[in-house]
């Protein structure tokens, strides 16, 4: 019998929302609006006991 372990590690960022956060100018482009995006991160860890007979 063989034993061990593993572990794991999930990230989910989501996207809520972007709000303005100024203006950006270009000489070329012309000006557009900033935005200042918000994201909820989501963790999850996870781990165990492996065993193999």
């Amino acid at each position: 019998m063989k034993t061990g372990v593993q572990f794991g590690i999930q990230w989910a960022p989501t996207f809520i929302k972007s709000d303005a956060a100024g203006m950006w100018c270009d000489p070329w482009w012309g000006c557009c609006v900033v935005g200042d995006a918000q994201y909820s991160n989501q963790f999850q860890f996870n781990g165990g006991v492996v065993f193999r007979f």
